[in-house]
């Protein structure tokens, strides 16, 4: 039961839902609902007004031409999991997508949804900032980009009466692969701990790319930039991994714990996602030179 009640509204398109978004205080946008609806059955959110872009079919699509994805809004797990040609273009995609939740999750959860809530456990946004999406964004003054960073959080960049049409990925040149794995909760499906990495080597084998995100173990997903640049310009072939996750042994600024996994457990799970990750992607990418 939802505690609460607000006004609904069902758009037909992108200038209708950002109207609706405007004329109001309060409103939110419902697209999958997997996090929102739970939340508010929880009386944890209140909204005044749901504004569901269900019914924008041109949110729903997935292109993918050479190294170049776009992902509409609506686009689900089920839809990324399922997708051949993304499978072929960036497999972590498919990765990613088979340890979300269930499968009735996935076929309603989006992948751009995820981004734009930003849930502490939720594995999209890891893979967002490992990939540095860009998100196209729709309000009254137009369309805008919105690049996630290492510092930047799309939640904080989007204004209430914005909606995100689209992600688009740039995947880099050369030789690169990208891993995601987590720990998951056993009931909700959540990350306790999760770790996204991307990586990316020249003709020498000499790292050019380095990223690497984490989601479960903080306040919210981030890029964590101090592994990164320990990785970035070495040559694999002689990179300690172990080294490197035992870098994270100095105490972890941020850390999360709860009833769940305590902020120790957290860290720990993290250094050992970090060197699990890192030698996966390093393994896809020797094996495939």
């Amino acid at each position: 039961m939802i505690p609460t009640g607000c006004s609904y509204h069902r758009p037909q398109s992108i200038d209708q839902a950002v109207d609706a978004l405007t004329s109001g205080s309060g409103a939110v946008i419902l697209a999958g609902g997997q996090s929102l609806i739970p939340l508010m059955k929880l009386g944890q959110s209140r909204p005044a007004a749901l504004v569901d872009v269900a019914g924008i079919a041109s949110l729903r699509y997935l292109n993918v031409e050479g190294r170049r994805i776009a992902i509409g809004a609506l686009t689900t797990a089920r839809d990324l999991e399922r997708s051949t040609d993304l499978a072929a273009a960036v497999p972590v995609f498919a990765q990613a997508a088979k340890q979300i939740a269930d499968p009735a999750v996935r076929a309603r959860g989006t992948f751009v949804g995820a981004l734009a809530f930003g849930d502490p456990g939720g594995d999209w946004p890891a893979i967002g900032l490992a990939l540095e999406a860009t998100l196209e964004v729709c309000g009254p003054s137009g369309s805008r980009q919105v690049q996630i960073g290492a510092n930047l959080t799309p939640w904080e960049a989007i204004k209430r009466n914005e909606i995100i049409a689209s992600a688009t990925i740039e995947v880099p040149d050369g030789r690169t692969a990208a891993v995601y794995a987590k720990v998951r909760h056993p009931a909700s499906g959540y990350a306790l701990v999760g770790v996204a990495v991307l990586l990316t080597l020249d003709a020498a084998g000499v790292c050019t790319r380095c990223r690497i995100a984490a989601t479960g173990a903080l306040r919210r997903p981030a890029r964590l930039p101090t592994i990164e640049a320990s990785i970035l310009g070495s040559n694999l072939d002689g990179l300690d991994l172990e080294e490197v996750a035992a870098s994270l042994r100095a105490p972890l600024a941020g850390i999360t714990g709860d009833a769940y996994a305590g902020s120790a457990q957290r860290a720990q799970l993290l250094r050992v996602l970090i060197h699990r990750t890192l030698h996966q992607t390093v393994a896809k990418l020797t094996s495939h030179p």
